[in-house]
């Protein structure tokens, strides 16, 4: 498929111009960044090294992707948690910052969380374009991020994602780690342009994207990460798939699958006939992690002879290399979406469940 033929696959299948929200990505992560600037004068009490964030889909991914940066960065001091939840945990320190992250501000897990961690905690604050999580902060006088509207919540990744960890890098007071993460956005915003120009094109040979959706898109893909670094990368592209893509994605982390998930790729069969292993690997893996890689690599190929992918991200920094993985991920899902005629944004079978619950 050429450049134009797939241009006009996209015109007939992609009916609210996801395309352009991929390709603007860049300009979306530097806008980010610069609400992020402004977000590090709100006026947050002081907390204790305790973070709770509140969330659900993309909005807990971001927030999971916080987590996941700041603990595998030396001399970050706040230790975060996620929660997936209509309920708050019993056991939180009363001075931890409890973070509302909802998109549109009405995801009524989130608000029934946050409803709960006002009985135990004093500090809040949230990131929202409004509904009732954004009215509830001004009745509150809760600090607040407002996000821009006019996005799908999951597309909205990078303004959920950098103002959070700007703000909390800021509250670090660590001069040095706030200069590795200031180089590390510099960094970002220097590649992402070509990789962005080199996923959006129809090309197996020289775009990784759609190269790697061509072996997806009819298949069961299953992902591999360290448990480490990449836990939210197999979330975040499982995700992605499932509703732009609207397809099976699984996923499970190492070192934890290879001690029992392993077991079930012992042979070929009908099950395993249909599935891609695909392997997220960094150079920042624990040596026994990437020997295990290597190790269960060559079990796979003696056992299944299926297709494997083995990808890395790009950058020097940590962050870099998770931010690039996030953008290919997301055009994977795009072109899998294309590739299975699917309209990638539509959610159909979500809203439905959304409007029984409202009504229940």
């Amino acid at each position: 498929m050429n450049n134009l033929e797939y241009t006009q696959h996209i015109e007939k299948f992609d009916s609210q111009n996801m395309v352009n929200i991929l390709k603007n990505f860049t300009n979306d992560v530097k806008n980010a960044i610069e609400l992020g600037q402004k977000a590090k004068q709100l006026p947050l009490q002081l907390f204790s090294k305790e973070i709770i964030v509140l969330g659900m889909g993309g909005s807990a991914i971001a927030g999971d992707t916080v987590r996941t940066i700041t603990s595998a960065i030396e001399g970050f001091p706040f230790v975060i948690k996620v929660v997936r939840s209509y309920s708050f945990p019993k056991n939180v320190d009363p001075n931890a910052l409890v973070v509302v992250s909802s998109y549109s501000g009405n995801t009524e897990e989130t608000i029934s969380a946050m409803y709960e961690a006002e009985e135990h905690c004093t500090n809040f604050l949230c990131l929202t374009t409004g509904g009732i999580i954004g009215n509830h902060a001004k009745e509150k006088g809760y600090p607040c991020i407002t996000l821009p509207t006019g996005f799908q919540p999951r597309a909205a990744f990078a303004y959920s994602f950098f103002p959070l960890l700007l703000l909390l890098t800021e509250k670090t007071n660590n001069e040095q780690l706030q200069q590795s993460i200031e180089k590390a956005l510099e960094e970002i915003v220097r590649i992402l342009p070509d990789l962005t120009e080199r996923y959006q094109t129809p090309n197996s040979l020289t775009n990784d994207a759609f190269s790697i959706a061509s072996s997806l898109y009819n298949k069961m893909p299953f992902f591999f990460v360290n448990s480490d670094l990449f836990d939210t990368i197999q979330l975040r592209w499982r995700g992605q798939l499932q509703e732009n893509a609207k397809m099976f994605a699984f996923g499970n982390v190492l070192p934890e699958m290879n001690h029992n998930e392993i077991c079930s790729l012992v042979t070929e069969n009908e099950f395993t006939n249909n599935i891609v292993i695909v392997l997220v690997r960094d150079v920042m893996d624990h040596p026994r992690v990437k020997l295990r890689f290597d190790a269960f690599s060559s079990i796979l190929d003696e056992t299944l002879q299926s297709k494997m992918i083995t990808i890395y991200g790009e950058g020097d920094h940590l962050l870099t290399r998770m931010i690039s993985l996030i953008h290919l991920g997301d055009w994977i899902s795009f072109h899998c979406a294309m590739l299975r005629k699917e309209d990638p944004s539509p959610i159909p079978l979500i809203n439905s469940l959304k409007n029984l619950l409202s009504n229940a």
